[in-house]
């Protein structure tokens, strides 16, 4: 894997999307996509300086890392949700103080701040990702009788 030094970020914060998918067989290939997925947020605005490269709580935004946050479960620290250049934009959301956002909010983020139907390209995107690594991969999943498998992937 390599680091992504540029993410896109929201409030300063950096975040990954979490897509749940079903798979009910690998010959042929047939995988179910949940149409909700969820936005998780880093505690702590985003950045390379040397001080904060160690820092999980800027770099990574699964859960087990993050409830352990300034604030406690789930109450994220409040930096990274000052005033920015883009603040005004950002208005109409809500603030990152759970670490989490729904689809429904990060599409309408994504929409009104790189415009309409914007969400529908990233979404389509995500598909890909998806189909493309599961292709790639589906000879080591394990088919149980009347089973499936049941994948979380986490998206950036």
């Amino acid at each position: 894997q390599k680091y992504i030094e540029r993410p896109l970020l929201v409030q300063r914060r950096k975040f990954d999307i979490r897509l749940w998918v079903l798979v009910t067989s690998t010959v042929p290939l047939v995988v179910w996509g949940f149409s909700e997925c969820y936005l998780r947020f880093s505690s702590q605005a985003f950045s390379l300086e040397s001080g904060a490269l160690a820092d999980r709580m800027v770099h990574l935004c699964n859960y087990s890392v993050q409830k352990d946050a300034e604030g406690g479960e789930g109450g994220a620290a409040s930096a990274g949700t000052s005033a920015s250049a883009s603040a005004d934009a950002n208005a109409k959301f809500p603030p990152i103080s759970e670490n989490m956002w729904p689809s429904a909010v990060f599409s309408e983020y994504v929409d009104s701040t790189y415009g309409e139907r914007a969400w529908c390209g990233i979404q389509a995107q995500m598909r890909a990702i998806v189909l493309e690594t599961l292709s790639a991969s589906k000879h080591t999943l394990h088919k149980v009788a009347l089973g499936f498998e049941w994948l979380g992937f986490d998206l950036m």
